[in-house]
Parts: C-alpha cells; sequence; structure tokens
C-alpha cells in the first residue's frame, strides 16, 4: 500500500475538507476583538494568524486613518496593537485623537508596538494618559499575549 493510499478512505475514495465560513469563526475571547494598525502587510497577516490560532476575533487596518474609522463605526469593543510609524496617520496621532476622543479612549485599549527606541515627550506623555503599555519589535508572541490579556483585564474593568 502506498502512503498515498494510506490517506484515502476505506472505501477508496478522496473526499474534500470540510470548509467551514468566515461567519462561523469563533466568538472573540472574552468580549472583545483584536485590532493590528500596522502599514506592512505580511506582519499584519503573520500577527493575525498568530492570535486567530489562539482564539482571537481580529480586524486590520493598514494606517492610522482607517483604524480610527474602524473602531468610530464599530459596535465592538477593540483591544488595538498600533505601530507607531506607519504613513497617512500615525501611531502618535492615532494616541493623541483618542486621548481628545472621550468615547475612543473609554471604548477600547491600545497597545504600541514599535521597533523605534525613542520616545518623545509628547509620546511619553500620551503613553501614561492612556495606559498604554509598549511592546518592542522584534518581539515574543508570548510577550504579546501576555500583554493583551493585561490590557484585556483593564478594559473589562471598565465594562
Amino acid at each position: 500500500m502506498s502512503a498515498l493510499n494510506a490517506l484515502l478512505p476505506h472505501d477508496g475514495r478522496w473526499s474534500l475538507p470540510r470548509l467551514v465560513p468566515m461567519s462561523a469563526t469563533p466568538a472573540p475571547k472574552r468580549g472583545y476583538r483584536i485590532c493590528i494598525v500596522d502599514d506592512d502587510q505580511p506582519e499584519r497577516k503573520l500577527l493575525r494568524l498568530a492570535l486567530e490560532g489562539e482564539g482571537y476575533a481580529v480586524e486590520e487596518a493598514s494606517n492610522g486613518q482607517a483604524a480610527l474609522s474602524l473602531l468610530r463605526r464599530s459596535h465592538h469593543r477593540f483591544i488595538v496593537l498600533l505601530d507607531m510609524r506607519m504613513p497617512v496617520v500615525s501611531g502618535t496621532s492615532v494616541l493623541r485623537t483618542v486621548a481628545n476622543d472621550h468615547f475612543l479612549a473609554t471604548r477600547h485599549a491600545f497597545i504600541l508596538i514599535t521597533a523605534w527606541p525613542d520616545r518623545p515627550p509628547e509620546l511619553v506623555s500620551l503613553l501614561q494618559t492612556l495606559s498604554v503599555p509598549v511592546v518592542c519589535k522584534p518581539f515574543d508572541l508570548e510577550e504579546l499575549l501576555n500583554t493583551i490579556d493585561q490590557v484585556a483585564g483593564r478594559l473589562q474593568a471598565v465594562s
């Protein structure tokens, strides 16, 4: 018996794997979703696959403007994984907007993800005001998951 035949069902016929429609994705963990905001599409895709593999419902935005639009119109609560340096609207600009918008600041939580070591004074102030942790690239997935859990706890506390 060949290795290929060993994969066939006992009746010798091929069967296609059962496809699960996208709408059948599991409910998001703890009532919130993850929004990945990064201009690097391959990085967003890789992070999305890892987080979905952990059971999170994930949305993506390629820049801060798209993220703000999503956050304003969505009825879901998000933990936003926010890249700092992006075209159109940067991560710092997103945080500045959030700090001036009570709805966004209380409805969603943010984690800044950056490869840049510099933290201008305005950014440091925004991070403190909004209680935004920073995860440095490259990061360990476990470190990011732990940070998401910590932020989720704070998000639930204000529910």
